[in-house]
């Protein structure tokens, strides 16, 4: 049996990647490097390095912190709706920490995506997430195109923001907010 890491060494590894964070959301995506992280979070390149054996192994602990505060939030969130009487709890609650990830750091989320196009591999935890969400989602509601339709507009403002496109007046954004919320709430729950 493998001995727990040192206390210092698991927290070294959390500093490194608020670091990183801190970095990616001050500086852009682009400006991401073991150098910045290392000067960011006052080590050595050596000590990143340790930790981190590459830039990629880097971002796929942000993704993976990331996706683990994204489930919580959805959990907690999808816990309140069904006491609210929610149909679609699961999705009411994915949609609400859609929202909160939207406006949460759109740099971090710029890095993730362009370590994912250079090795789609680093996307899997992200692609596990989404099909366990799918697949509870559906399991709730008798309208999956509906359910889904709700989860692409999600996806949609969120890649809009994203990818720098044409911004929406924020009371448009918010309006589209709520009109994905209402179809949510609409969608007919599972007999």
């Amino acid at each position: 049996m493998d001995a727990a890491p040192p206390r210092r060494a698991r927290n070294a590894a959390g500093d490194i990647l608020d670091a990183a964070h801190r970095v990616v959301a001050r500086d852009g995506a682009g400006r991401l490097t073991l150098d910045a992280v290392a000067r960011e979070v006052g080590m050595t390149k050596g000590g990143v390095l340790y930790n981190f054996p590459s830039k990629t192994a880097l971002l796929a602990a942000m993704l993976t912190r990331m996706l683990e505060r994204f489930e919580v939030e959805a959990a907690e969130a999808a816990v309140a709706a069904a006491a609210a009487g929610h149909s679609a709890p699961t999705l009411r609650g994915m949609l609400e920490a859609v929202e909160k990830l939207d406006n949460d750091h759109p740099q971090l989320h710029l890095a993730i995506v362009a370590a994912g196009a250079e090795d789609p591999a680093a996307l899997a935890p992200l692609r596990a997430m989404a099909a366990r969400l799918q697949a509870r989602i559906l399991d709730e509601t008798a309208d999956g195109p509906g359910a889904m339709l709700a989860c692409a507009a999600a996806d949609g403002l969120i890649f809009q923001r994203l990818m720098d496109m044409p911004p929406a007046d924020p009371a448009l954004r918010a309006a589209v907010r709520a009109r994905i919320l209402a179809i949510a709430d609409a969608l007919e729950p599972r007999a």
